[in-house]
């Protein structure tokens, strides 16, 4: 797992949601994350007691209306991130594509942060209303990427840098999507995107 080795050294503060203790023990056992926050109904209670003689902090929140993500996300917050990185699989893992909608709406529900998801073969993050630049890595390889509107229609939204450019357009769902676009690699993977409303960015990226 050399993306999530690498965002783990660069992290002031690592947080394990319920079930992905189990998995971090079992793919990087090495690594002890500073706390495990859920409601606990997929993390095992080896893995639980296994890190807290480590030293990490078991969190139990039993809110059934909030994710496991959005425990996390909160938890972060708490503590003063303002930037968080979420990592793990989120495309449909094993026909999961509920877990994928889950994330995008804690995304929603959570714009205070500056949040970016990255997979093993992709990314996404959520753009505010607002201007905003990306720098996209191996451009050169015009990796596939989209816009799509979350929450609500985008009334407005003008891009830069995309093989299917948009001036002043709207997208909503049974409307126009910015989907199967890719980045044009003239530019050197810099990106703009000037929005009225919520988008959600992805961006497939290359074996790590």
């Amino acid at each position: 797992a050399p993306r999530l080795r690498h965002a783990w050294a660069l992290a002031g503060l690592r947080i394990c949601a319920d079930g992905s203790a189990d998995r971090l023990l079992a793919t990087c056992g090495d690594l002890t994350p500073d706390v495990v926050v859920g409601d606990f109904d997929s993390a095992s209670a080896e893995a639980l007691e296994a890190y807290r003689a480590r030293g990490a902090c078991v969190k139990h929140v039993a809110d059934q209306d909030s994710t496991d993500l959005d425990k996390a996300l909160s938890e972060a917050r708490a503590r003063g991130c303002t930037a968080t990185v979420v990592a793990g699989d989120f495309a449909g893992v094993a026909g999961r594509l509920d877990h994928t909608f889950g994330i995008m709406n804690s995304l929603f529900l959570h714009p205070q942060e500056s949040t970016a998801v990255v997979g093993d073969s992709s990314c996404m993050l959520l753009l505010r209303p607002g201007e905003h630049s990306i720098q996209v890595p191996h451009a050169a390889e015009a990796p596939h990427c989209g816009l799509v509107p979350l929450g609500q229609p985008c009334e407005s939204i003008t891009t830069e840098g995309l093989q299917y450019d948009m001036t002043d357009s709207r997208m909503e769902f049974g409307g126009l999507l910015s989907v199967c676009n890719r980045v044009a690699p003239g530019r050197g993977g810099r990106v703009f995107v000037r929005t009225s409303n919520p988008v959600l960015w992805t961006c497939t990226l290359p074996s790590a």
